[in-house]
């Protein structure tokens, strides 16, 4: 019985300092365990297109952020960040095969192939940057959205050299990609402070 008593005493020493510490993300603070709009507010305002931070992000006030606030708060934004990318390398890639003839237009269509292969490897750092979020690795996920990122910004520089319409309607796709990015970067900043 004393053997017993002991042993109960000893973990009830243990738990209560590691329940009563508070710390942002804890069930001990149930109001900083929600997601709530001074929360929004805080991530959105680091972003590139704060009013698509909002968008993404106003629907999800009231929900846990438990156990893991980088899934909680950055899964629909991946999902959008992936199908948004999808969506401009295949613009890319017909760009690319309706140019036929080398010529006048071959440097745009080496431009354009450029960009795919730049998309290839961001598309590869989207999907890398989703599967860390299930195990709620925000510094992982920031990492590989930064290359992303880094990656759509190569395939910037070579547009920026063309001077076609197409190529303006991809940077404004590169832009919508990098705005999305950016808010999951900042949801993961948020996440780690």
């Amino acid at each position: 019985m004393m053997r017993h008593s002991l042993l109960t005493t000893f973990l009830i020493v243990l738990i209560i300092p590691i329940c009563s510490t508070g710390s942002a993300l804890t069930p001990a603070n149930p109001k900083a365990a929600k997601i709530t709009e001074e929360l929004i507010n805080k991530i959105c305002t680091t972003t590139r297109n704060p009013s698509l931070c909002l968008h993404n992000l106003k629907p999800l006030k009231g929900n846990s952020l438990l156990p893991n606030p980088v899934a909680a708060l950055g899964t629909s934004s991946i999902n959008q960040a992936l199908s948004q990318g999808n969506a401009t390398a295949a613009m890319i890639w017909a760009l690319y095969r309706a140019i036929e003839k080398p010529g006048a237009r071959s440097k745009l269509r080496l431009r354009y192939y450029t960009c795919f292969v730049k998309y290839t490897d961001t598309m590869k750092h989207l999907k890398e940057a989703k599967k860390f979020v299930v195990p709620g690795n925000a510094k992982s996920v920031k990492n590989h959205m930064l290359v992303a990122v880094n990656r759509v910004d190569l395939c910037d520089d070579e547009l920026m050299k063309a001077s076609s319409s197409e190529a303006s309607s991809l940077l404004e796709a590169n832009g919508k990609l990098k705005d999305i990015c950016s808010v999951i970067v900042a949801i993961c900043n948020k996440v780690n402070t």
